[in-house]
């Protein structure tokens, strides 16, 4: 599971320039799967839910 979550975080970051998981500080920054800020447009539908379905915390969902 993790390393399924730690490679969405990873597209996501790729997809989407700014890691939104991370504001120059070690304080923890949590989303949901709705919250996050969109990908950039280069990303297809198929790439967009492929990431976000990597970020679930249940991926069986």
């Amino acid at each position: 599971k993790a390393d399924l979550w730690a490679s969405g975080t990873l597209c996501y970051e790729f997809f989407s320039l700014p890691n939104p998981f991370f504001h120059g500080s070690f304080r923890q920054e949590t989303y949901s799967d709705q919250q996050l800020p969109p990908l950039l447009p280069l990303a297809s539908p198929l790439i967009e839910r492929l990431v976000h379905s990597m970020l679930r915390k249940n991926p069986k969902e």
